[in-house]
């Protein structure tokens, strides 16, 4: 039997610019006051070239602090024959998505980290979503 889940947004979507250096990590939050918990993110690579993210927890406690000051850096890697990614949090975004993929981030929390790295010298933009499911 399929099961339906339907989500919506709890925070502002956050573009970056990923060239094939590893990014700076960058902190997404849910909006300001929300009580909504985060548990899952909605990815588009607008770009030409192929995307590795991996997702992180915030450091502890740092919630108020500015993003970059919070975030756990996740290391993505792209895998290679026989390999896998770096952390059970990485995923492969393929190129100029026309839909988004939803997957799960860390600890179901206020916010996440993630860092992204491109296979090519692109840049290619990403865009990352905060969501939560609505049942």
């Amino acid at each position: 039997m399929a099961v339906s889940v339907v989500y919506k947004a709890v925070g502002p979507t956050v573009a970056l610019s990923v060239a094939n250096a590893l990014s700076a990590a960058t902190a997404v939050l849910s909006q300001a006051g929300g009580s909504e918990m985060i548990t899952h993110a909605s990815l588009i690579n607008s770009g030409t070239t192929v995307i590795s993210i991996a997702f992180g927890p915030l450091t502890p406690g740092t919630a108020s602090a500015a993003p970059a000051a919070q975030a756990v850096y996740p290391v993505p890697t792209f895998p290679i024959s026989g390999t896998s990614t770096s952390t059970a949090t990485a995923y492969i975004l393929p190129a100029s998505m026309t839909q988004p993929l939803v997957v799960p981030v860390p600890n179901g929390s206020q916010g996440f980290s993630f860092q992204a790295f491109g296979s090519a010298a692109g840049p290619s933009i990403v865009y990352v979503t905060p969501m939560t499911s609505q049942s």
